[in-house]
């Protein structure tokens, strides 16, 4: 882990959840710094952390990768060290992952939605996500999101809902971009994997966050009808480099985790998906619509999956990653012309900003919690 002491040595600094124990989350922050790298802008991960996730990444799995692939800033714990930052550097990203999420950042919305940065600093939303297909908030949350949000320069959603949400609740622009793990290149993947100890070539594979005695019920139905061994991931119980490499060897993949899905589209992977609408939905209907992966592949529940199918229906990887291949070189072209172009300020920012000083309450928590 390279320690940014002095922040005006980066181009840009980026707020993620890539410090929980979550091989999504610190992934996808992997990603876009890969990506950015490639475009030649350097860029630092803003160690911000908090909260009882903060106590189990520390001296877990998820920190050693941190520390081998990750560049983060010096520590950020309170007001002060936010309004250094805010001043040191000119280009400040929000995303990937829920950072818009009501729920999550309610009581952060000066640290997530870049409150703290510059007026002359850029910020850019990329492929964030509310983490919900339709938002209910109070009227004094809304009023905070709008305005915060009226000052990003560019606002990029990884859920097409999410577009629907910026103009309705929040009279933003915004567009569609996916997940930056698709967005840099599978070389980065392959190379972390080259140091894995786990193979699961042959194996019938399970991630399920929120797993139960019907998922183990099934995966037992499953495992006898094709007569392969399970292996599950689904505690934390393997490092990142073996996760990776788990879903890069295994035969069949199921898994009801967003990133567990766009890891076994990336590795070309028959899978099946429960959509856990519980943790959001609208994720998984938007990525298979973007790649135009048939539904078939989607479920609502770990009970609608009918034996007498052919459970891993063949999925036309040849179609799909022509179409991921387009969508990537798009991508690049959009996430370059965000963080290049010139910054602008225009009226709608500058009657937020003045909002936000006049009032009081932005610097208040939330008191409910809608």
């Amino acid at each position: 882990m390279t320690d940014y002491e002095d922040t005006k040595l980066t181009d840009c600094a980026i707020l993620n959840f890539w410090w929980t124990s979550n091989y999504g989350a610190i992934l996808t922050a992997y990603a876009l710094q890969q990506v950015l790298n490639d475009i030649g802008i350097t860029s630092q991960l803003v160690n911000y952390q908090y909260g009882y996730k903060k106590k189990l990444y520390k001296n877990s799995l998820f920190e050693d990768f941190a520390n081998k692939y990750l560049i983060t800033s010096k520590k950020i714990s309170n007001k002060k060290d936010f309004e250094i930052l805010g001043k040191s550097v000119k280009t400040f990203i929000v995303g990937s992952d829920q950072v818009f999420n009501t729920y999550m950042t309610r009581n952060r919305l000066n640290e997530y939605l870049l409150g703290f940065a510059d007026m002359f600093s850029k910020r850019i939303a990329m492929s964030a996500s509310f983490g919900v297909e339709d938002l209910q908030i109070s009227d004094e949350l809304k009023y905070r999101y709008k305005n915060y949000l009226k000052m990003f320069d560019y606002i990029t959603l990884r859920e097409f809902s999410g577009i629907d949400i910026c103009k309705n609740h929040f009279d933003c622009d915004a567009s569609w971009l996916i997940d930056p793990v698709f967005i840099a290149d599978k070389e980065n993947y392959e190379n972390i994997c080259k140091t894995a100890t786990l193979n699961c070539t042959d194996k019938i594979l399970t991630y399920v966050l929120d797993e139960n005695q019907n998922y183990k019920n099934k995966y037992n139905e499953i495992s006898k009808k094709l007569n392969k061994e399970i292996i599950s991931i689904t505690k934390n119980n393997v490092n990142v480099e073996d996760w990776l490499n788990a879903i890069r060897t295994c035969e069949y993949m199921i898994t009801d985790s967003f990133h567990g899905a766009c890891f076994a589209i990336i590795f070309n992977k028959p899978f099946i998906c429960i959509s856990n609408a519980e943790r959001g939905s609208a994720r998984f209907k938007s990525l298979f619509e973007a790649l135009k992966i048939p539904t078939t592949f989607l479920f609502n529940h770990i009970n609608d999956v009918n034996l007498q199918d052919d459970i891993f229906n063949n999925i036309d990887y040849n179609q799909i990653n022509n179409v991921c291949h387009a969508i990537k070189q798009d991508a690049y072209k959009k996430i370059e012309l965000m963080v290049k172009s010139p910054k602008t300020i225009s009226n709608d920012a500058l009657a937020a900003q003045l909002n936000i000083l006049r009032n009081n309450n932005f610097k208040q928590k939330i008191k409910n919690k809608n």
